[in-house]
């Protein structure tokens, strides 16, 4: 899609495709946030999009080239509805963001929380603050609030899903971590009482949206916007027993599914930096690395972006 630093968009958006084929361009796809919305077949690739049953907040627009061999390229950009489009034109190589100190989930199955409740809504709050430390009762949130109301069964071992955890943000926040402190080993059925839940109000989120994982610039832009990613893996044992200066590059069959918060990134390295939940005995002290090209294999479709 054509691009900008920044447009303003109304009831709706005209987008211009430009695609090329060594053997000629079959036709052009566009998806709204995953969804499909249009397809041309010739050139000039033209589309509008209505903004009516768009909800105020970030969209993905994804454009994607087929050749007659179905063969395909994409590219996205990101749109704020009634503001502006959120790109880099200039990306620096690399890029860290600052999270709370690094936590272990221990026997719960409580990953994707700490991915998108500890790691990355807490690094919300901290940035949007303008923080210049990490606190338990101000901006590192509690990711027992979320899991003990979003696992999908009463067994503590259970996982739930990215998207349930984001709903619970949206509909009733989170309290701090001082409020309602994590504990794998104090049972997982206790639910919030009306103080954790009155406070919770105040750290609600507006929404969320998704990044097709093969979008690296995209992915790369918004943490360079100080915006964590959330993504669920399928690890392997390699990525299990992680030690200092372990990047993901390969494979080597399949273990657990897991969730993470990718929080850098490093073109040298051609990697991205994740923040885990296991504890500082892993990795780099909790961090590691995966390689551009291995997060699509490893990782779901979409990853996921708060929008505070």
């Amino acid at each position: 899609p054509t691009s900008a630093s920044s447009f303003t968009v109304g009831d709706n958006i005209n987008v211009a495709v430009s695609a090329s084929d060594n053997t000629g361009v079959a036709y052009v796809k566009l998806f709204v946030d995953g969804v499909a919305s249009g397809i041309s077949y010739a050139a000039p690739y033209s589309f509008t999009i209505s903004t009516a049953n768009m909800t105020s907040s970030t969209h993905t627009i994804t454009a994607t080239a087929y050749d007659g061999y179905n063969n395909s390229a994409s590219a996205s950009v990101l749109i704020a509805l009634n503001a502006v489009i959120v790109t880099t034109p200039v990306l620096p190589s690399t890029f860290n963001l600052m999270m709370p100190p690094v936590q272990n989930q221990g026997g719960e199955g409580a990953c994707v929380v700490f991915a998108s409740v500890y790691g990355a809504r807490s690094a919300e709050q901290y940035y949007k603050t303008n923080s210049t430390s990490y606190s338990y009762n101000s901006n590192i949130v509690s990711p027992e609030y979320v899991y003990n109301q979003v696992k999908a069964t009463a067994d503590c071992g259970s996982g739930t899903s990215i998207t349930a955890a984001l709903d619970l943000l949206t509909s009733q926040g989170v309290c701090t971590w001082q409020s309602m402190p994590y504990s794998s080993t104090n049972g997982c059925s206790t639910l919030p009482n009306s103080s954790q839940t009155s406070e919770a109000a105040s750290y609600k989120i507006a929404s969320y949206s998704k990044i097709t994982t093969s979008d690296i610039n995209t992915m790369k832009s918004m943490i360079a916007n100080k915006h964590p990613l959330i993504i669920g893996i399928v690890t392997d044992n390699t990525f299990l027993n992680a030690g200092p200066g372990f990047v993901w590059r390969t494979q080597t069959g399949t273990s657990v599914g897991h969730a993470i918060t990718i929080c850098g990134f490093d073109d040298a390295m051609h990697a991205y930096k994740i923040f885990n939940s296991w504890g500082t005995g892993w990795g780099d002290a909790g961090y590691s690395w995966i390689d551009y090209d291995l997060l699509p294999v490893v990782g779901n479709y979409y990853t996921y972006v708060i929008q505070n």
